[in-house]
């Protein structure tokens, strides 16, 4: 997937080569949505990687939730700046 979200940002990016706001917009919008991409997995990894303690169980269904939190605000963070990316990737450039 990233592989194909680069290739689509590169020629993005060379048809809008005109417009240095617009490149330097796309641009930022790229790396957003690749750190929330990478926030994203990185939650999912912490809790994935909880392992229950018996002699603290109450603790860690605490934690547990706290972690689905996490993943769940990441996820909405992630598809917001997808979402911001994949607008502005589609928007025509304007003519200089």
């Amino acid at each position: 997937m990233r592989r194909l979200l680069l290739i689509t940002f590169l020629l993005v990016l060379a048809t809008g080569a005109a417009d240095p706001k617009r490149s330097a917009e796309l641009e930022r919008a790229y790396q957003d949505m690749v750190s929330a991409e990478r926030a994203l997995e990185d939650a999912k990894q912490r809790r994935d990687s909880l392992g229950p303690q018996p002699d603290k169980e109450s603790n860690y269904f605490d934690r547990k939730r706290s972690l689905e939190r996490e993943v769940a605000l990441r996820q909405w963070v992630y598809d917001q700046a997808r979402e911001r990316w994949t607008v502005l990737s589609a928007e025509p450039s304007s003519p200089s």
